[in-house]
């Protein structure tokens, strides 16, 4: 008898332990997660290989680019957030493959998909180190997203151990969106 209840105290125990470990120690998340590089939008900001300096963002209900020949427009029920950017690779040629607009309260929204082929995108293009890169991020949201919230930037589209700029907007890009956006005039004219 004392045997068994020997055996149960230990197993009690045992589960009391893990648990108050699983409850105490950071997750596997946290513990892998992106490694944050914190800057201010206003400034020249950089990774250990990434260097990015942002333009003022813009609202815009559409957004119009060429491409294949074709003039395409894009519409969208939220608006388009477009953040003019000039990125440059440090140590070896990359690509900025994660993109999010993170809202203040949590949502994040990945780069848009719908004007991944506009020439001024960012999406997909290879930075070559010492070769600066002008090009635009652009985001489709909901407009109350749009005024404050955090631009997170990393090499990898879900970092992990790698690094990862934050840029926090406080106080809205613009207050009101413009009807129509020229992507290609917006690309060129920086």
């Amino acid at each position: 008898m004392i045997s068994i209840l020997g055996k149960v105290v230990a197993i009690v125990s045992a589960f009391f332990l893990l648990w108050l470990m699983r409850t105490s120690l950071p997750s596997y998340d946290e513990l892998t997660g992106p490694l944050p590089f914190t800057a201010t939008p206003q400034a020249a900001a950089a990774t250990d290989n990434l260097r990015i300096e942002l333009g003022k963002p813009l609202l815009s209900k559409a957004v119009r680019y060429k491409a294949f020949g074709r003039a395409y427009e894009r519409t969208t029920d939220g608006v388009w957030l477009i953040i003019p950017v000039e990125v440059q690779a440090m140590r070896e040629s990359t690509q900025v493959r994660g993109a999010v607009w993170q809202a203040l309260d949590g949502r994040r929204y990945a780069a848009s998909q719908r004007v991944e082929d506009a020439t001024g995108n960012l999406a997909g293009k290879s930075i070559q180190p010492g070769l600066p890169r002008r090009n635009l991020l652009v985001f489709e949201l909901p407009e109350d997203a749009a005024h404050d919230g955090v631009l997170l930037l990393s090499e990898q589209a879900f970092p992990r151990l790698a690094a990862e700029l934050r840029l926090p907007y406080r106080g809205g890009p613009v207050s009101v969106p413009t009807t129509d956006l020229d992507l290609d005039g917006l690309h060129a004219g920086r």
